[in-house]
């Protein structure tokens, strides 16, 4: 059985396919995160009004779920959390790519924030979309690094 191709962050020529990858996980993080950075103070500042703000939330992320994430019957998540869910997921990130059958796995491996992540994407109807994603913890120096769950969108 051969072991799966995996590529570093340094793309070599002819590896652009890998680096949209990464990109497509790397904005997708970027739009969540700004979208809870926007709204977690308005939830703090007007807990009275929660419920408003946090259908307002759902909506605008609703719109980001249907540019990124594949069609499927899915129970999403919509919490807002600070700091935001995604972060660490940036270009200062460590990313690989790996092909699996018909699917892409992008693992991000971030040392300044306790949480790895795994997007799974597949290509359907000509376009690239995130599927589902797995996410881990460890230790700031990686002493203890738990195993991959599955995360909720």
């Amino acid at each position: 059985m051969n072991a799966p191709k995996r590529t570093p962050l340094a793309l070599a020529p002819g590896e652009m396919e890998d680096r949209e990858l990464i990109q497509l996980v790397l904005d997708f993080a970027r739009e969540m995160n700004d979208l809870q950075t926007a709204f977690y103070p308005r939830i703090k500042q007007n807990g009275a009004n929660a419920a408003q703000i946090f259908s307002q939330y759902q909506a605008q992320a609703d719109t980001v779920y249907a540019r990124y994430l594949t069609g499927r019957k899915r129970s999403f998540y919509y919490g807002i959390s600070h700091p935001p869910f995604f972060q660490g997921v940036t270009d200062s990130a460590r990313f690989t790519v790996e092909q699996v059958k018909n699917r892409w796995v992008v693992e991000v491996l971030i040392e300044e924030v306790t949480r790895d992540y795994r997007f799974s994407l597949v290509y359907r109807g000509g376009e690239r979309r995130i599927d589902s994603f797995k996410q881990r913890y460890h230790s700031i120096g990686r002493e203890i690094v738990y195993g991959w769950q599955y995360g909720n969108f």
